[in-house]
């Protein structure tokens, strides 16, 4: 029994539960003092005390639902209907037709947005660019068939995949007879996210529609596994909610190539049934531009799809659209945006090398209370001493294989330019995996139109180039006087989007003071240097930033819930920033466009059968260029 609404086979489906109700009351007294209940169906387990919650919630309909007077005064039954349709609760006391309306509260926070209130702990599901097998996921879905083929392309791509589906044994002759509808890889490597085989349909597919069986058990079933790899991790390294990749399902190899469209709107269907009702998140990772454009389309079109942020959020999110989209935002890439790839902040870097340090237990405490820059010069001086390479060391503990969600989002906004203090090369990877690699400042030369990355302290590919200790700072200047000057110009021309950044880097405080004292003093604060995004709001920072910087702070229970925030919030501004149309003149998803939407697909097309006299015009080729952008295919 699903507990929450969605649309399946085409149809909404929303659940209904009615809840029996006993209250106690003193006589005279009309408020509850003590319930019970009694649901029918029975919900799964995280979903029963939730709905309680909104029960309880709502005075309005405890009132509503007394019997007559004729009842006891010591108290009454009353039966309720409660329907879940899309995150909603309705109440429906019997006999009264009116009812209320309440979002569902899912775990503990709750944000008050006038007469709806939605939560910061509600599944969201994300569309972004990338490899769904590099993506840092707890859980993945790996396309198969009912007799285990898989292609070469997916052997090649993850290591130990052949070895582990040849030894299924019995587990396999149950998935060819489709005795069970998906099949989570068993002794998988804990620390890599776990595979779990779903079937297409053998006989490829003829409607979108048949992608909906086996996409609903291979989620629930990778949300079991999820949730088992998200216990394990260190509570550094937890997110709101587990974490479920899957690719394109059913399309190209799954004979749906046709149906593209129809088949993506029908995975973005199911993927936020099943997520709301088992408790996760899931990641759509599209490696195609125009699947990518259509799926932030259909997303854009739907009311709450970023609910969770609030209002104010969502505006914010989109005005920072609207500065991609004209080419003048620039994402400045902070710690932060790694951390959910297992990489260490500032500090636990700082804690890993002290591990390696062999520095004396008894000086430790002293230790810690030096400034960073100074432990990293104790640090290094002892590597030093022990003939131990530190810059390599340091390039050990910061990159990793696999990118999280924010690195993925950053490589599909429409920019041209980034900056980062990162050594890692994670966003390097998901640019690469989005199809839109970037050069690397200063190891590379950038050609014309081509996108760069600013890397201010170095990179794990060059060890020796990482900025990290005192003297390295000090010295900074006069070696990357023009790496500087690239980082003000941006300051200065662009908006910058601060992202996993501290504001709190002395190299920062450095380029911002000299901004400052370009700009004149009347036009401070009229015209921001740019937007941070920060994970708690702090008065001081304010008072120190709020002249230049547009502060946007998430709002949560706990650093997970708003690092989680911030990555739905950079979700809402890649769904809006993308606003591409590849998919346009495209066969395969024409049948996603409105009557209108096909005729004047068709007008353009006629131009694209212009005559070979006709395409010698010199406005031929801006013809073909917007055919192409539009994802005409000659």
């Amino acid at each position: 029994m699903r507990w929450i609404g969605g649309t399946i086979g085409g149809a909404p489906r929303p659940s209904t539960y009615f809840i029996e109700t006993v209250v106690t009351r003193r006589p005279g007294d009309v408020e509850r003092l003590q319930s019970r209940y009694r649901f029918e169906p029975a919900p799964p387990p995280p979903v029963a005390e939730p709905l309680r919650d909104a029960v309880d919630g709502d005075a309005g309909w405890s009132r509503s639902a007394e019997p007559d007077a004729g009842v006891g005064p010591e108290g009454w039954v009353s039966r309720v209907s409660v329907q879940l349709d899309r995150g909603t609760i309705h109440l429906r006391p019997e006999g009264n037709e009116a009812g209320s309306d309440r979002r569902f509260p899912q775990r503990d926070e709750v944000i008050d947005q006038g007469d709806v209130v939605s939560t910061t702990a509600a599944p969201h599901v994300f569309a972004i660019p990338g490899d769904v097998t590099r993506l840092a996921a707890d859980s993945w879905l790996l396309p198969t068939d009912r007799t285990l083929h898989v292609t070469d392309g997916w052997y090649a791509a993850v290591p130990g995949l052949r070895a582990a589906i040849a030894a299924l044994g019995p587990q396999a002759d149950d998935f060819r007879a489709e005795r069970v509808r998906a099949l989570v890889l068993p002794r998988w490597h804990p620390a890599v996210p776990q595979p779990v085989l779903v079937p297409v349909p053998f006989e490829g597919i003829r409607d979108a529609e048949q992608v909906v069986e086996p996409l609903t058990a291979a989620l629930q079933a990778a949300a079991d596994a999820a949730r088992d790899r998200a216990e394990r991790r260190p509570a550094s390294q937890r997110r709101g909610f587990p974490l479920v990749a899957l690719p394109a399902f059913g399309s190209a190899g799954g004979g749906g190539d046709r149906l593209r469209g129809a088949i993506l709107r029908r995975i973005l269907d199911v993927a936020g049934i099943v997520g709301r009702e088992t408790g996760i998140d899931v990641a759509l990772v599209l490696r195609s531009p125009a699947d990518l454009a259509l799926a932030h389309s259909f997303r854009r079109a739907e009311s709450g799809t970023w609910a969770v942020l609030g209002d104010d959020l969502v505006r914010r999110a989109q005005r920072l659209a609207d500065e991609a989209r004209t080419g003048q935002l620039v994402p400045f890439i902070g710690a932060g945006v790694s951390a959910s790839a297992g990489l260490p902040t500032w500090g636990g870097l700082l804690e890993k090398l002290l591990a390696e340090s062999d520095l004396p237990a008894d000086e430790h405490d002293g230790f810690r209370r030096l400034g960073a820059l100074d432990q990293a010069h104790v640090l290094r001086h002892r590597f030093e001493q022990r003939n131990r390479a530190f810059n390599e060391t340091v390039a050990r503990h910061t990159d990793a294989d696999r990118y999280g969600l924010a690195p993925a989002i950053l490589s599909g906004l429409p920019t041209r330019e980034a900056v980062t203090l990162n050594y890692d090369t994670l966003y390097e990877k998901a640019s690469a995996d989005a199809g839109r690699p970037p050069a690397i400042l200063p190891q590379e030369a950038v050609r014309p139109g081509e996108r760069w990355l600013l890397k201010l302290h170095g990179t794990v590919t060059h060890p020796e180039t990482i900025v990290l200790t005192r003297e390295d700072y000090l010295g900074y200047g006069r070696a990357r006087q023009a790496l500087s000057a690239i980082a003000k110009a941006m300051l200065l021309t662009r908006h910058l989007l601060f992202v996993g950044f501290g504001l709190a880097d002395d190299h920062f405080h450095e380029l911002m003071h000299d901004v400052r004292q370009v700009l004149p003093r009347s036009v401070r604060g009229e015209a921001r240097l740019g937007s941070a995004l920060l994970l708690a709001a702090d008065p001081l920072t304010t008072r120190l930033w709020g002249d230049d910087l547009d502060l946007i702070a998430m709002n949560g229970p706990d650093i997970a819930a708003r690092g989680r925030l911030l990555e739905i919030f950079l979700d809402c501004l890649l769904a809006h920033a993308d606003q591409g149309l590849g998919f346009f003149l495209d066969d395969r998803y024409r049948h996603r466009l409105s009557p209108a939407e096909q005729r004047l697909r068709q007008r353009l097309l006629d131009l694209a059968g212009a005559e070979a006299d006709e395409r010698d015009s010199p406005a031929w080729a801006q013809v073909q260029a917007l055919l192409r952008s539009l994802g005409h295919r000659e």
